[in-house]
This record gives structure tokens, C-alpha cells and sequence, in this order.
């Protein structure tokens, strides 16, 4: 075996190796021009060993989808100890949309853990839109086991977390706020959250 032939079948061996332990992770870039409303969208795929959230903040370019359930929110993204702050967003929501930039940006300052989580499956539609932000980062995906409407969803997803007093009225955006990893209080809509919002979570 010669020394190129050798050498492709230890990358091919190495290969095989990475997708056997890691994780595959797809994220997406959404480009989208306002001048000529064309929308350019780039998909790449990467392994990782261990898909946490610091995996991502090498893809300061991009946006990344991905699925959740109860679990991974209450053990990964709400960890004890911890101020957050659960975004419910979906692809129509134009005031939903306008926000996340900023809010991610306000998160950031206030030390909170920003969580913005999409009632709606359809990626597309949601890569598409973002692309009218600035936003780069992660949005988390409700899958179908929490319902097929995204009335179902919001509903069946808050409730794991709120119990039997939550409000019955679905509406985006919604923000939850967490203390200490544990849930404090709801906000409905963008126009009251501000800096003494944020701010007073760590006073509690």
C-alpha cells in the first residue's frame, strides 16, 4: 500500500471513529438582503462529543436549530444556581422577530441565560425571517411530541414547569424568567422588559 492510499484509509478509519462517538449538529446561515429581498441560505454540519450550549460559540455566524424536551431545559439550559429566560418566539411573530437581537444582547449584560425557544417546526420559514435580524445564536425546537398545534405545544411544554395556574391564552412573545433555576414570573409581550427587569433578578 503506498503512502496516499495509506493515508486515506487512516482518515477513513478516523472518520468513522468521530461518527461513532460525536454528535451531529447542523446549523445554518441566514443571509437575507432587504434591497433585493433575496434570501441566501448555507448549511453545515459539524461533530461534537458533547452537544452543550458552549458548543455553539464558535458559530458566531450562524443560526442553530435545535430539538428539546423537559428534560434537557430543566438539567442543561435552567442549571441550579442560575438566572434565565425562556423566550417563546415563532416565525410569524414580526414583534418576536424585532426583538430577539436585543434581547439576547440585554441577556448578556444582566448575566441571564437567554433561551429562546420556537413553538413552530417550520425552520425554514424561521431562518428566513431572521434573517431580517441581526440575531445569531441558538433557537430551540419544540418537536411534535408536545402537541401538533403550536397552541398544543406552548401550552403542554409551560405547564411541566408552571403547573395548573398557568394563563390559558397562547401568545408570542412570551417570556418566562427563572431564579436559581426555578420559575418566578411570566411577561406577555415585548414592551416591559427593560434593564430594571432584568436586574432585579439577582436581587432575589
Amino acid at each position: 500500500m503506498n503512502n496516499k492510499a495509506t493515508i486515506l484509509f487512516l482518515v477513513s478509519i478516523l472518520h468513522m471513529m468521530v461518527l461513532n462517538s460525536c454528535f451531529q449538529i447542523q446549523y445554518y446561515g441566514a443571509n437575507h438582503s432587504r434591497e433585493s429581498d433575496q434570501y441566501e441560505e448555507t448549511k453545515s454540519t459539524m461533530y461534537v462529543s458533547n452537544p452543550d450550549t458552549s458548543t455553539f460559540k464558535m458559530l458566531e455566524d450562524s443560526i442553530v436549530f435545535v430539538e428539546i424536551d423537559s428534560n434537557y431545559l430543566n438539567n442543561q439550559l435552567l442549571k441550579e444556581s442560575q438566572n434565565g429566560w425562556v423566550y417563546y418566539m415563532s416565525y410569524w411573530c414580526a414583534n418576536c422577530i424585532q426583538h430577539i437581537d436585543q434581547f439576547s444582547k440585554m441577556s448578556e449584560e444582566h448575566d441571564v441565560k437567554f433561551i429562546p425557544i420556537s413553538t413552530s417546526y417550520d425552520v425554514k420559514r424561521l431562518r428566513k425571517n431572521l434573517g431580517y435580524s441581526n440575531y445569531k445564536g441558538i433557537i430551540y425546537i419544540l418537536n411534535h411530541s408536545y402537541g401538533e398545534t403550536e397552541t398544543e405545544k406552548y401550552f403542554k411544554f409551560r405547564k411541566m414547569y408552571i403547573g395548573e395556574g398557568i394563563n390559558e391564552q397562547f401568545s408570542v412573545p412570551t417570556s418566562d424568567f427563572f431564579i436559581a433555576g426555578k420559575y418566578a414570573k411570566t411577561i406577555i409581550g415585548a414592551g416591559k422588559i427593560n434593564d430594571e427587569l432584568l436586574e432585579s433578578l439577582k436581587t432575589h
